[in-house]
């Protein structure tokens, strides 16, 4: 930002050197390597990463990086990152931006070198924010029977917490009839 060229020296890991380098967060991370092949694992990883706020690591091969970066906005949303190329080479790069500025890049140009993916991870502002957004949707109905509130309290609870993980706005009382 201020026109200066950072690197980072190789140690034994891509992770680390793409991580100091990426001008992300370098506290705390979460490093998954390459994301699982198998489909249905893929999705359930992503689908995990969704509400990670520690910064992700993500190996990528240049023939994979377009299709993986479009799973990665579908399932995070447009997140910043870096995409860091060839790493401790001669033409290393790496590019501070957003999942939906490479998509656009890389529609009209080929991914080459080995890739190393830095995501930003999110915000626990955001999630409260979302969760407290969440209060008024949810229905309040005058319960007849102790079972009828059960079967609420169920489902409320189970719609705040797939939704949002880890957070639980407020808990929901109900009152039972004299049985």
């Amino acid at each position: 930002q201020a026109g200066i060229e950072v690197t980072s020296l190789p140690g034994p890991a891509a992770c680390i050197t793409a991580l100091t380098m990426s001008g992300l967060p370098t506290r705390r991370f979460a490093f998954e390597a390459f994301l699982p092949s198998d489909k249905k694992e893929r999705r359930a990883v992503l689908e995990e990463l969704k509400n990670e706020t520690r910064t992700m690591i993500v190996y990528e091969a240049p023939h994979h990086l377009l299709s993986t970066l479009e799973e990665l906005r579908e399932a995070l949303g447009n997140r910043k990152m870096t995409l860091c190329r060839e790493l401790t080479k001669k033409h290393e790069t790496a590019f501070l931006t957003t999942i939906d500025d490479l998509l656009a890049y890389y529609k009209d140009s080929k991914p080459l070198g080995e890739c190393v993916l830095v995501i930003q991870g999110r915000s626990r502002k955001e999630m409260e924010k979302e969760a407290g957004a969440l209060l008024p949707r949810l229905p309040f109905y005058k319960i007849s029977k102790f079972s009828d509130a059960l079967s609420l309290l169920v489902v409320s609870f189970s719609a705040v917490t797939r939704s949002f993980t880890g957070f639980c706005p407020r808990l929901i009382s109900i009152t039972s009839p004299t049985l």
